[in-house]
């Protein structure tokens, strides 16, 4: 079965900051996360274990937190859901090497999804009798 992908997009000021974890929050909160607290934890760990070259499991990624499982693979869920993350048997990375190509990717997903929209609008308005350039 085909998950469905959710792109959400929110305009937010970017940080003061100047430092990564804050961009990574800044992030996280665009992509429709919110400033959840946990789930931008687990990102910036999911993250810095793909800079490493490793693919941690769910459980891994609980240890030195107080949550269950669970919760870690809700968030998983979330970050594969909106194109960030790919599951790999028990392990979980980043949907591309880089965060600046997985974010190239969810870009790519978007034009793609813009070019169907159009696709389909202009069917309707042409049922419509409408005029279309």
């Amino acid at each position: 079965m085909r998950r469905r992908s959710i792109i959400v997009i929110r305009r937010i000021e970017t940080p003061v900051e100047r430092d990564p974890d804050s961009y990574v929050q800044w992030l996280c909160e665009c992509l429709g996360f919110g400033r959840d607290e946990l789930a931008t934890q687990i990102f910036k760990d999911l993250l810095k274990a793909n800079y490493k070259g490793r693919h941690p499991s769910s459980t891994e990624l609980c240890k030195g937190r107080d949550v269950t499982r669970a919760a870690v693979i809700y968030h998983l869920n979330r970050f594969i859901d909106r194109g960030l993350v790919e599951r790999r048997g028990r392990s979980y990375s980043l949907r591309d090497t880089t965060l600046t190509s997985t974010i190239e990717e969810i870009e790519e997903d978007m034009l793609r999804y813009f070019k169907k929209f159009k696709e389909i609008a202009r069917k309707v308005d042409t049922e419509h009798n409408i005029p279309v350039e």
